[in-house]
């Protein structure tokens, strides 16, 4: 990933989905998000004023799952970037990371790389420093990374975490509509969290109240 421009946090999470109405239907009641049909059958869910996710139909090439779309702002131009199958940089508004008002129930407050080393696509490449646990940027913690073997199958892929006031009604939530809870809650740095697939599969984690963009990681 080859770009001048810094990487200040994240536009939106992408849903990419072979059953888009299922996955609208199933997150809208879980996040209580305001859904808005865009061209090209791409839905757009809303936290207030802020966009939280798009869902969509992937297209040719595209791996299903979950992804991070980080941002560079709206006044930056077009970055040269290669896509990655589990985050993308683009310009455009910058409405959640470390500069965004915190986290609401149902909003990204958070996205963890798991990676063997700091990765350079990840760092100078898009004007970050690596610090314990966390990628940073003027002093200020954009993302995280998770320590991983490389012949781990996770080594590469990002994990999405979504806000919630309550882990304990969500998770109940994620049952009654046909999700599924992988593993017990824990406590960490980020908050109580836990991660869940959706009905298709598709894997995130829930972080209960983090307090801020990325709870105690941030810091």
């Amino acid at each position: 990933m080859n770009t001048a421009v810094p990487v200040r946090g994240i536009r939106r999470f992408e849903l990419l989905t072979a059953s888009p109405e299922a996955s609208v239907e199933f997150h809208a009641a879980l996040h209580d998000w305001v859904l808005l049909s865009r061209d090209g059958g791409v839905q757009s869910c809303w936290v207030g004023d802020r966009l939280a996710a798009t869902i969509r139909f992937p297209e040719h090439g595209e791996s299903l799952g979950w992804r991070v779309i980080f941002g560079t702002g709206p006044q930056a131009e077009e970055p040269s970037a290669s896509q990655h199958p589990s985050a993308v940089v683009e310009p455009g508004r910058v409405a959640h990371g470390p500069w965004a008002p915190a986290p609401r129930s149902g909003e990204p407050c958070w996205a963890e790389l798991a990676a063997a080393s700091a990765d350079e696509r990840w760092t100078s490449a898009v004007g970050w420093e690596m610090a314990e646990g966390a990628y940073t940027l003027e002093g200020r913690a954009v993302s995280g990374r998770r320590p991983v073997p490389e012949t781990s199958p996770e080594a590469g892929e990002w994990t999405c975490c979504l806000a919630t006031d309550d882990l304990s009604r969500t998770l109940d939530r994620v049952r009654d509509l046909g999700g599924t809870v992988l593993g017990e809650d824990s406590t960490n740095p980020l908050g109580r969290a836990v991660t869940v697939a959706d009905p298709d599969g598709a894997r995130y984690a829930l972080v209960e109240q983090p307090g801020g963009w990325g709870g105690a990681l941030a810091t």
